[in-house]
This record gives C-alpha cells, sequence and structure tokens, in this order.
C-alpha cells in the first residue's frame, strides 16, 4: 500500500481502507464520495493514522491497527496506543501492591483488571476478592477510566458450598445438579461508576496522578464487601427485583432468583438472602456470550439499584 495519496470511497459514516481501490455499494444506498488520505504517522505497535488530503472536505482521521481501519475521529483526537497506556496503567497498579489479572481487548477498547490482596470468606464457601479495572478506548468512545470490580472464586469451595446448601435444606439432587452446573468463578465490575483521566499524552502519561485515582477507590473497594456481608443477613424481596426489571436489566438474568409469568411478571421470589441473589446473577451476566461492552451496561444498571444507593454514587 502507498503512503501517500491514497483514496477510498465512501458514503457517510462508512469508511473503507484508504488502500481501497474501488467502491463498494452501502447497506444505505448513499451516494459514494471520492475520499483522498494520506499517511500522517505511525506508531507501534502496529498503528498507522491517515488524514483526509482535502481542503473542501471536513478534517477526518483514520486509525489503522493491525491491518485494519477501527476508527474515525477528528483532527485534534491524540491516539495513544492501548499498549502504551496499560503499560503506565499497570505501573501505577504495581505500586499499589495490585496484580495484573486479565484483560479483553476488543480491537477499539482494552479492559484491564487488576486484584488487590483483599480478600474476604462467606457463608456459602465463596471467595471474593477486590480489584481495579481500567478502560481504555483508541476510537473516543471514552476516555480512561477507572473502576471497582469484584472477584468470586468457587474452585476450590465447591464441596463446602454444596455441604451449606445441604445444611439449609436444599435436596441432594438439586445440590448434585447445581455442583455439575458450577461454573467456577465470575466477576463483577464497574460497581460505582468511574474516576476517568483525561485522554492526552500528559494526562496518561502522568502515571502518578493514575496511581492517586486508583488508591482513591480501593476503601470503597472494602466498602462493597461489607455490604456483601450484610446483605447474607438481608432478603430479596419482590419490590427490588421490580425494580431490577424496571431498570431493565433482563429477565433472563433474574431467572435463577425469582419465576416469571409468560407477562414477566413477578410470581415468586426463589432465593433467601440478597448476596446469593446478586451473586447468581452476576455469574449469568459473568458468563453470557455477550460482548464485554454489553455486559459493562447490564452491571451498571444492575449497580443502579443495587449497590448505588449503598454506596451513595452514581454508577
Amino acid at each position: 500500500m502507498s503512503e501517500a495519496g491514497n483514496r477510498a470511497y465512501a458514503a457517510p459514516g462508512n469508511y473503507p481502507h484508504p488502500g481501497a481501490k474501488k467502491s463498494t455499494p452501502t447497506p444505505t444506498g448513499g451516494s459514494r464520495i471520492n475520499i483522498p488520505f494520506k499517511l500522517e504517522k505511525t506508531l507501534e505497535p502496529g498503528y498507522r493514522i491517515y488524514t483526509v488530503d482535502r481542503d473542501d472536505f471536513p478534517p477526518l482521521r483514520l486509525i489503522e491497527r493491525r491491518g485494519k481501519i477501527v476508527a474515525a475521529v477528528g483532527r485534534y483526537y491524540e491516539l495513544i496506543p492501548l499498549e502504551e497506556v496499560e503499560e503506565v496503567v499497570t505501573k501505577a497498579a504495581e505500586s499499589l501492591e495490585l496484580q495484573k489479572f486479565r484483560h479483553f481487548d476488543t480491537g477499539t477498547r482494552l479492559y484491564s483488571f487488576y486484584l488487590s490482596p483483599w480478600e474476604e470468606t462467606f457463608s456459602d464457601g465463596s471467595r471474593v476478592q477486590v480489584g481495579i479495572y481500567a478502560l481504555n478506548s483508541i476510537d473516543g468512545s471514552t476516555r480512561l477510566q477507572f473502576d471497582i470490580f469484584t472477584y468470586r472464586n468457587l474452585c476450590q469451595n465447591v464441596i463446602m458450598l454444596a455441604l451449606t446448601r445441604l445444611r439449609k435444606g436444599m435436596s441432594l439432587m438439586e445440590v448434585k445438579k447445581m455442583v455439575k452446573e458450577l461454573r467456577g468463578e465470575d466477576a463483577d465490575f464497574g460497581a460505582i461508576g468511574h474516576i476517568a483521566v483525561t485522554h492526552t499524552k500528559k494526562g496518561v502519561r502522568e502515571w502518578k496522578k493514575m496511581r492517586e485515582s486508583i488508591e482513591a477507590l480501593l476503601p470503597l473497594g472494602r466498602k462493597i464487601l461489607q455490604i456483601y456481608r450484610r446483605w447474607e443477613e438481608e432478603h430479596l424481596t419482590e419490590e427490588t427485583v421490580e425494580k431490577l426489571v424496571e431498570n431493565r436489566v433482563p429477565i433472563k438474568f433474574l431467572r435463577p432468583v425469582a419465576s416469571f409469568n409468560k407477562k414477566g411478571e413477578i410470581e415468586e421470589v426463589t432465593v433467601d438472602n440478597l448476596f446469593d441473589a446478586y451473586q447468581q446473577i452476576t455469574q449469568g451476566i459473568w458468563h453470557s456470550k455477550a460482548q464485554i461492552r454489553t455486559k459493562a451496561a447490564v452491571y451498571k444498571r444492575l449497580h443502579q439499584v443495587l449497590l448505588a444507593p449503598e454506596l451513595e454514587v452514581r454508577p
């Protein structure tokens, strides 16, 4: 591909690769526009930025990552590679004794998770750890954000969980079915909203400010563990389930904790305490086949009803 003088043929909102040599039909049937692009700069690892090479056309820049056009942004958008931001965030997290856990790369967004040493064991045998996650994008859809997440691990506690359920009156057949279906772990993230960092070269490279942002969130993580502990003694009510439905938490994620009729109306709450209910709902979300961006949106709706009032925040 030539590094200058490339032309793309695009309908409004549809930007093919700058190396495209011919136009293609568009779903909307819009008119095609001949747009010349030139390579502005190359960034490692594997990024290229192209700029419109025509004075009479609005300023437009295309971002290529790993050989694929992934975003169209404005003239003044500052691209900082996802890998570079993650490196700085990791440095800040490790300075607070947080351990890198997992990351999810969607192509334009990167979710990076870091676990803290803080851990609690609950009556169902599960161990819950608190951590921080960072979200960054290269398409302008979000600034660099930090938020709380909790990680629940049942892998080493299945027997304890089964005995607990038997003591509570669950039949042996039901316990066997539960153990067979148990998926071992689930995460719950985006609990409090977020603390955002300005998406500029200066903003994302000042890791000490990132450290301050992360450090400010950690006490809220401990408070969430305290809330979980209290929820073990609180009942899930029909009123709470109704609020979740009204806040557009999909019913398919609520079926493990309540039964619904064909009209989608609540018939009965089927889980005893709020902690068990919350964990079953988040487990369903985490293990669903939905994209991580969709999962984050569902978590947000869940937290607006359950955690936000407790933490006095607005997720």
